[in-house]
């Protein structure tokens, strides 16, 4: 749990890899997966034991464990689970149409790096 409590602040992106592929499984269009390449998005956490507020463009509030219905960075309505395991952040959205799934972790690699990794999962392939 310290290392979870370690995340909170403000954190800048600085690399991406594999944006790209997750875009296309999207079905995003060539012009936004490029704009998304070029974006530094810059992400803020506020962590307690129980809940994850997290701010980008706009703020978010969670309860760990409870299912809360949002959009997406696309517009699409997405329910999105936040949980803690060991070290790491978990987020996992279901697309409510059944299409995809997504599921995330992050976690510090060191005192100065926030890793996330991303998978996808395309439900109609």
């Amino acid at each position: 749990m310290d290392k979870i409590m370690s995340m909170n602040g403000t954190w800048n992106r600085t690399d991406i890899q594999g944006l790209d592929e997750f875009l296309v499984v999207r079905g995003c269009s060539y012009m936004v997966r490029t704009m998304a390449a070029r974006a530094r998005e810059t992400v803020t956490f506020e962590i307690t034991a129980e809940t994850l507020t997290v701010t980008k463009r706009e703020t978010k509030n969670y309860t760990l464990g409870e299912a809360t219905s949002e959009k997406d960075v696309f517009g699409n309505p997405v329910i999105t689970t936040i949980t803690f395991s060991g070290d790491r952040i978990i987020i996992k959205q279901d697309d409510e149409s059944g299409k995809f799934k997504v599921t995330g972790e992050r976690w510090l690699e060191d005192e100065n790096t926030l890793r996330t990794v991303t998978r996808i999962r395309n439900q109609e392939t």
